[in-house]
């Protein structure tokens, strides 16, 4: 039976450049969500972005305990304790990677929602170029892709070939594919192993404003229920959980 220590193991491999830090926690709200034991929001002028604490970073212990072996519930009541809090995190080696692809054929060979690719055919453009389950479309043809309604998405595509997809490659998913196969799993499409791989979308006004929730919406064109994830907020901390959760 698995214990907490390799579940974690499996979630985030420990690498030569992870770097572990202590915050203090006097104030009742932290300023920041997170899913699983990973730090997905820091909101503006809060204790966790005063305190230096930045997205993908993970939280391992409060007060001594360890955060990564609690459940939910456990969880929230953790971080919603006594004050103060005393917060160990790994700031990992292992961040979101980007990368480009041309794309010159007509079928994608994909299917996404929202921008997470969610299938990919066997054979098709995208298996082929290097696009796994769970990446993100950032841009296609320079325009920034998630904030896109779905007709605009649609008309996106239907644009002449050839022209450039950027691809996120998230740290979560990375890190599943390093435990799995080794370092040479951090490699993405186009990018030689070894070499370093941009972590911004290019255009700066396209990105993805963090301290806005997503609206949810109805199913469409490019999305399916099975596939959307849970949410409960409670105050300012927010856990997200997938279907299939590692943590």
């Amino acid at each position: 039976m698995s214990t907490p220590e390799d579940v974690l193991a499996q979630a985030s491999p420990t690498m030569p450049g992870d770097v572990y830090y202590d915050v203090v926690c006097e104030e009742k709200r932290l300023g920041m969500k997170f899913n699983g034991i990973e730090v997905t929001t820091i909101f503006e002028d809060s204790w966790a972005a005063r305190s230096g604490i930045q997205l993908d970073d993970e939280i391992h212990l409060v007060n001594g305990k360890r955060f990564y072996a609690m459940n939910r519930d456990e969880k929230l009541a953790a971080l919603q304790g006594p004050r103060p809090l005393i917060i160990k995190l790994k700031r990992p080696e292992i961040k979101d990677a980007y990368y480009t692809l041309t794309l010159e054929e007509l079928k994608l060979g994909m299917g996404f929602k929202g921008a997470r690719v969610i299938n990919v055919t066997p054979g098709g453009w995208a298996e082929r170029s290097g696009v796994l389950i769970n990446d993100e479309i950032a841009e296609v043809g320079g325009t920034g892709f998630s904030n896109l309604n779905d007709d605009q998405k649609i008309e996106l595509f239907k644009k002449p070939r050839p022209f450039d997809i950027k691809f996120k490659r998230p740290a979560r998913l990375r890190k599943q594919q390093v435990a799995k196969g080794g370092v040479a799993h951090l490699a993405v499409p186009g990018v030689p192993f070894g070499m370093p791989v941009g972590n911004e979308i290019g255009n700066a006004d396209n990105r993805p404003t963090p301290i806005q929730p997503e609206p949810r919406r109805e199913p469409s064109f490019f999305e399916c229920l099975c596939c959307r994830p849970a949410a409960e907020t409670n105050n300012d901390i927010e856990v997200t959980r997938p279907r299939r959760s590692i943590y």
